[in-house]
């Protein structure tokens, strides 16, 4: 057995390699919003059992769509009792685990038996590390609730380096199922891991009787954790048709090798690249294992590629599995897919250096790649981070809201036809000490400074009539000029009430320049809605806008209002 230790890990190195986890932590750090989202809202029940000393064994194991969310519950909740539910606590332990995930590929790097601390080796393993934790898995890095991806990762990763490492056959077995069982339970998509470790399996040495049982043995765990996960198992209604692929069999292609090609190249625009892209690595990796067992046969196998066939089959199973689930949605780009898709672009890295040695050229076009690849993502986290800051202070202000289901909760916390839950789950939120809701907010009617004005439409002092099924185009310009801030929502009221019946998400991206002179602002920015007068009586009313300012914790009525008359 080779020396193994990270002893050799220098400090000169180690900086480099900390490079990467450095900027997604100052990334998470800036664009992270302590907001829950979506599928996260689920687990606020099992918060309130947990709390109150009714959680069983059930709540955990639940079915959540088509996944069996076991282990990451015991995760979530352990953070949320030592946080309040403090949702970046989430975000940075995915890091954590992303970084356990560098860490087991390193050590498993190091296993094989020549240039064991080659230039080579030590390109690879960096671009390794800015892959995983690269900005283009954005989407998973900015929503606590998808640490249960990089969970199962590192479960891959535990799993075959037990294989790799371990001269104890039957331990090694047994202790790589526990690795492979707690990916089973985080996710749908963890099962695959029980087959991905299959070639690792097979390839350690033995006799055709060894070899048998070891695979005999294998699958008998994989159909035992099979036989679990399925317990109870109700698909959901809302999935589309499984064997939709045999209807579309070019599109299934297409699907396939745009999950695999998302790493390397985004673009929405130019979905044929990405296409391409994707089936050169899947040609690349099957190519490459080709070559290594024709030409390479006097290395030894299972050291050596067995591990980086594991972690790339990996990536092709999970591409396979969510072309079939997923298909019927259509294609798509998002970026969360891409946490497990860019295990095979580490595979093939690794294959790479394995086959040829001399792998510079081509792992510094990679990195190239993965660069520009996560400065494309900047611009839409930019939009996804405002759009989360307009949902925290939605949920912020949800006493004050009347109308949940046509309100920014639903276009930013939780979508229809849940959104109507959230009432109730705030309530509970609040009642366990997780959330904390102003309920008395001072109305400011006529603020010493200018927080913004109703432009549109420019009919101030007119009586506009309305249909009560019908809505009504208003836009204008907000701004809190005691801050460097920016509003995140405008709100409308009708009549003197003190609550809010509609309300607009700003444009961040329209910064109005003030033309005082020598003055430029740029915290002021545009605004514009689309509001419905369902909710309103018959009559006559006024239409006001308002914007929170959230250190005094007071709304402040813009300038202008909007005279209408409401009829059936």
């Amino acid at each position: 057995m080779y020396k193994t230790t990270i002893s050799k890990f220098k400090p000169p190195l180690a900086t480099i390699f900390l490079i990467p986890p450095t900027v997604t932590l100052c990334f998470i750090a800036f664009f992270s919003v302590n907001a829950p989202l979506g599928d996260q809202w689920d687990l606020v029940s099992l918060f309130e059992k947990v709390l109150t000393g009714k959680a069983d064994f059930e709540d955990f194991f639940a079915q959540h769509n088509e996944h069996r969310t076991f282990f990451p519950k015991l995760i979530f909740v352990g953070l949320a009792l030592i946080s309040n539910w403090n949702i970046k606590y989430e975000l940075y332990f995915s890091v954590f685990l992303v970084g356990m995930t560098f860490l087991l590929l390193y050590k498993l790097s190091l296993l094989e038996g020549r240039n064991n601390f080659s230039n080579s080796k030590h390109l690879t393993n960096f671009l390794t590390c800015i892959l995983l934790f690269s900005i283009i898995q954005y989407e998973n890095w900015l929503w606590g609730y998808q640490l249960l991806w990089f969970l199962i990762n590192a479960c891959l990763a535990v799993a075959v380096l037990i294989i790799a490492s371990s001269n104890n056959f039957p331990k090694r077995l047994y202790l790589a199922a526990i690795p492979c069982f707690i990916a089973s339970f985080s996710a749908a998509h963890g099962l695959l891991t029980w087959l991905a470790v299959m070639p690792s399996i097979a390839s350690i040495k033995g006799s055709y009787r060894q070899k048998t049982i070891r695979i005999t043995v294998w699958i008998l765990l994989l159909i035992g954790t099979f036989t679990i996960y399925f317990i109870g198992y109700q698909k959901p209604s809302y999935h589309p048709d499984t064997l939709l692929f045999l209807k579309h069999p070019l599109g299934t292609l297409y699907y396939f090798f745009t999950l695999l090609g998302a790493p390397i190249v985004y673009h929405a625009n130019i979905p044929l690249i990405v296409k391409t892209l994707g089936a050169i690595l899947f040609s690349t990796f099957f190519l490459l294992i080709f070559y290594f067992v024709k030409y390479k046969s006097k290395f030894n196998f299972s050291l050596e590629i067995a591990p980086w066939v594991s972690i790339g089959l990996f990536a092709i199973l999970f591409a396979l599995i969510t072309t079939l689930g997923r298909l019927g949605y259509g294609e798509s780009m998002s970026s969360r897919y891409t946490t497990c898709s860019i295990l095979l672009v580490v595979a093939v890295a690794h294959l790479w250096r394995l086959s040829f040695s001399r792998n510079v050229f081509i792992t510094s076009i990679f990195i190239g790649f993965i660069f520009m690849n996560s400065i494309n993502r900047i611009p839409p986290t930019i939009a996804l981070h405002q759009q989360r800051l307009a949902g925290e202070t939605c949920l912020e202000l949800i006493k004050f809201i009347n109308n949940l289901e046509h309100s920014c909760l639903e276009k930013t916390i939780l979508p229809p036809p849940l959104t109507s839950q959230l009432r109730k789950l705030s309530g509970i939120l609040e009642e366990i000490g997780f959330r904390k809701f102003p309920k008395d907010v001072s109305f400011i009617t006529e603020p010493a400074k200018n927080y913004g004005h109703l432009d549109s439409p420019p009919t101030e002092g007119t009586l506009i009539t309305v249909s009560r099924n019908g809505t009504l185009d208003v836009a204008g310009w907000a701004s809190l000029p005691d801050s460097q801030e920016i509003p995140n929502i405008v709100l409308f009221s009708y009549g003197d009430r003190k609550s809010f019946f509609a309300d607009a998400l700003v444009n961040p991206n329209s910064p109005i320049v003030d033309t005082t002179p020598n003055s430029i602002q740029f915290n002021k920015v545009e605004w514009s809605a689309n509001i419905s007068f369902e909710s309103l009586p018959p009559g006559e009313t006024v239409i006001q806008a308002w914007v929170y300012e959230p250190v005094g914790k007071q709304f402040i009525k813009l300038d202008g209002e909007i005279k209408v008359n409401v009829v059936e």
